[in-house]
């Protein structure tokens, strides 16, 4: 099963920049990604709202659960003809926001999902 974690390695091979370029990219130290994508261990969700900021052309549905295209249409990511730059910032904040509770509620789930099958393996 793809995680997010593969999506990230897809990013960089999309924008063909290393881990560590993207790490600096979004602002994150040396070793962030690259250490859990190694130990196949979760990301604070402050890097995977920067990755969304900062490559607004990817789509965080895509990043965060697989579904969807990976690459936004262009008329998701330009602003519209009535919409100024700062408003599709501010669009793009908000969108980043939502989907900021999402992965966090995604993430709860799986934490939850590795409890109870720790408890299932303890009752057995």
């Amino acid at each position: 099963m793809e995680t997010y974690l593969d999506r990230i390695i897809k990013i960089t091979q999309i924008e063909n920049v290393t881990i560590g370029a993207l790490e600096r990219k979004i602002g994150a130290s040396k070793g962030v990604l690259s250490r859990a994508i190694q130990n196949k261990t979760d990301i604070q969700t402050k890097w995977m709202i920067s990755i969304i900021e900062n490559y607004p052309h990817i789509s965080a549905e895509w990043l965060l659960t697989g579904e969807g295209e990976m690459l936004k249409s262009d008329s998701e990511v330009a602003p519209t003809s009535k919409e100024t730059e700062l408003e599709m910032i501010e669009r793009l904040s908000k969108e980043a926001a939502e989907w900021k509770f999402k992965y966090e509620e995604l993430k709860k789930g799986h934490a939850q999902d590795g409890k109870d099958a720790g408890c299932a393996g303890a009752a057995v």
